[in-house]
């Protein structure tokens, strides 16, 4: 029973990790291809607000590393940008989680939106007292559109991670961050 679990829980994280990193791929790769300069949705977000919900925060913050380095490998910006812009997007998620809460793929959907609109906002600021050459422009129109487009992205990503824990038999933690047989 206990190695069955192990099993499962390793194959879930294992997706995850499969999932995001396609996910980033085409982020960072791929929708410039296609779709040239055209704002291009934030899909790594989408794998740490589902992580922020459904996962305790010691998974999350593992999860939150790993998502760091899958998005810095393929952009420009520097690891410790990324990892303290997800740190924050991650403890600014688990704050709002403890304030407002409701089951569901619009809490997700929710959640994205807060993490997208935040990530600009938080880039900007942490460039400017980081860095020595800092980020001097803010893209309004392709904060908003990114947004939206993350958001759209996120309900059809939200069924493929429901149906990844549903297969893994993953139990997830209720809203308040605990198992339910703890």
């Amino acid at each position: 029973e206990a190695l069955r679990y192990t099993k499962e829980l390793f194959a879930n994280y294992i997706l995850f990790v499969l999932i995001s990193t396609i996910l980033v791929s085409l982020q960072c790769s791929l929708w410039l291809q296609f779709f040239g300069y055209f704002p291009a949705p934030q899909l790594w977000i989408l794998t740490l607000a589902y992580w922020i919900i459904n996962r305790r925060p010691v998974e999350g913050l593992i999860m939150t590393y790993i998502i760091s380095i899958l998005a810095t490998s393929l952009t420009a910006m520097p690891l410790e940008i990324m990892l303290l812009i997800n740190i924050s997007l991650y403890i600014i998620g688990l704050t709002v989680k403890q304030r407002i809460y409701w089951s569901g793929p619009t809490y997700y959907i929710f959640v994205c939106g807060i993490g997208t609109l935040l990530f600009p906002v938080l880039h900007l600021a942490f460039s400017f007292f980081l860095e020595s050459n800092p980020i001097s422009d803010f893209e309004f129109f392709d904060w908003i559109l990114s947004s939206l487009l993350t958001a759209l992205v996120a309900l059809p990503v939200y069924t493929i991670y429901s149906w990844i824990d549903s297969l893994t038999n993953k139990e997830l933690p209720t809203e308040t961050g605990s198992s339910i047989y703890e």
